[in-house]
């Protein structure tokens, strides 16, 4: 499973993010958004 705690947690200082791992972030993002709502859900 993921860790959901830092979608940026791989990232590099002092680099910006290339597509693939902003692409990468942001789906880490929306699925722990989702997770959060299905756990408030119970």
């Amino acid at each position: 499973m993921p860790d959901f705690t830092d979608p940026f947690g791989g990232n590099v200082p002092g680099r910006k993010l290339t597509t693939e791992e902003l692409i990468r972030a942001i789906r880490l993002n929306i699925a722990a958004e989702h997770e959060a709502i299905c756990l408030l859900k119970e």
